[in-house]
């Protein structure tokens, strides 16, 4: 309604309209402005109620009022939707599960600061800051998860991974896996971490039995296999095995042995294996069985031509048998593909110097 509308409804009596007209407008005022509002409105209301002769002056003054205050009204901002806990949840999930790291651990962290005893909400966390290479936080969050939920064997086995990765010594790590393995005994990838560190601390016969509960498990797991080779090629002429209840000290050539039957396991399996090729062939040399060595390293090469450490173990072969051109191509083959290895040109140097 126009100014002038209105003062033809005043002149006309039809106050009705004209406070309809009023009201309508008081509800575009915000709570601020309100009081002002009424202000104006009662000084205008009280001239047409005394028949004021002024009553339009005092309308102009009304609703020029009215113009400057929504003039000058600032536009009110929308409300902010509450979002409520599962809501947050269910987002943080939906970012987690489409590999956006960095929100999901932005949403979580807000979980947890509204109910900080959610075990998957932690866990979740946890997966979230390893995936971002943020392994203090990860380790943080998993041993949150576990204090909620002791009993569940894949946050013992991730904080393992962890402690593996970040913590000095490894018991932490051992600790972990042991823990999930006892929950969960026929937890395949822990008890296979399980022996890998416990080869990294020269525990030898506690990483075979690792492997060997791996296989158990899983007859055709051929990395369990190859890690047992390299567990006996590693082993200490100190360490003690257990035979006929008599500690007997292994061998070299005992030891080989077990190697080259472990290796001829997981061939067996998986017969492109080409790391156990190699260690095959690298544990043929270390019992002068040079021939058998080479066939290996040849297959290992023939699978993948550019595995530098087969074409190192060839060279030193041929060296070892005098075919001196022979172990000249295999070390430079080697600095074809990597010109920096400094094995590579020691032993090169040293056979042409000869």
């Amino acid at each position: 309604m126009t100014y002038d509308e209105l003062k033809e409804q005043i002149n006309q009596g039809n106050f009705t309209e004209v406070f309809e007209f009023l009201n309508d407008l008081y509800t575009d005022f915000s709570d601020d402005d309100k009081s002002i509002f009424n202000a104006i409105r009662k000084e205008y209301i009280t001239g047409v109620a005394k028949n004021d002769a002024h009553f339009i002056s005092r309308l102009k003054v009304f609703v020029g009022g009215i113009k400057k205050l929504k003039k000058t009204q600032p536009k009110s901002s929308p409300k902010k939707k509450t979002v409520s806990y599962q809501e947050l949840i269910k987002s943080a999930r939906v970012h987690f599960e489409l590999n956006e790291y960095d929100k999901a651990i932005e949403i979580y962290e807000k979980v947890n600061n509204i109910k900080p005893d959610n075990y998957q909400v932690w866990f979740n966390l946890g997966i979230a800051y390893k995936k971002t290479s943020n392994l203090q936080k990860a380790r943080k969050a998993f041993e949150k998860a576990i204090q909620i939920q002791n009993d569940d064997y894949q946050a013992w086995y991730y904080l393992g991974n962890i402690n593996y990765a970040i913590v000095k010594p490894k018991d932490w790590a051992i600790k972990a896996y042991q823990r999930a393995v006892e929950i969960k005994p026929d937890y395949l990838e822990a008890w296979y971490s399980l022996g890998i560190t416990y080869d990294d601390i020269n525990k030898r016969h506690e990483a075979r039995k690792a492997f060997r509960k791996v296989l158990e498990i899983k007859p055709d797991y051929h990395e369990a296999w190859y890690r047992i080779g390299i567990n006996y090629n590693s082993f200490d002429p100190k360490d003690f095995t257990k035979k006929l209840n008599k500690e007997t000290v292994l061998s070299e050539r005992e030891r080989a042995n077990l190697a080259i039957n472990a290796y001829m396991k997981a061939l067996k399996i998986k017969p492109d294996y080409h790391e156990a090729w190699c260690k095959l062939g690298f544990t043929y040399r270390m019992i002068d069985d040079l021939n058998e060595a080479i066939e290996a390293l040849q297959i290992a090469i023939k699978i993948r031509p550019d595995y530098i450490e087969a074409w190192l173990e060839l060279g030193h072969c041929y060296k070892n048998i005098n075919q001196k051109q022979e172990a000249i191509n295999a070390f430079e083959k080697i600095l074809g593909i990597d010109p920096n290895h400094y094995m590579a040109k020691f032993h090169l140097d040293n056979i042409k110097s000869q």
